[in-house]
């Protein structure tokens, strides 16, 4: 199994249901609905599962700290305006998404 990162807007619309359900028990999700916002303020990125098309991650673009989390989990942005991974995935190994992508070109280790 290969994971590949998408932007939330090249999702298919099933897919962007499932990120807005699983985001929206933890964090507030109207940037990703809403107009108001521009892509290159606030975005979304998902790490989907080539060949299941499953969800398995979820980043966020917010340089300017414009989406707020719920009052209980804050969301951290880095100093390049991208959050962490904010599901936590971790392959068989118990690599993180980062590490997947970066240093075994996406492929799941231990699957």
């Amino acid at each position: 199994m290969k994971l590949t990162v998408k932007k939330f807007d090249d999702l298919t619309r099933a897919q962007m249901k499932e990120v807005i359900e699983q985001m929206g028990e933890c964090y507030n999700v109207d940037y990703l609905t809403n107009d108001d916002y521009s892509r290159s303020v606030v975005d979304a990125e998902v790490a989907v599962g080539e060949e299941d098309d499953c969800i398995y991650d979820v980043r966020v673009f917010d340089p300017y700290h414009q989406i707020k989390a719920n009052d209980y989990i804050p969301i951290y942005i880095g100093a390049y305006g991208w959050s962490n991974w904010l599901f936590g995935y971790r392959d068989l190994y118990g690599n993180d998404v980062d590490t997947i992508l970066d240093e075994f070109d996406g492929e799941l280790q231990g699957s």
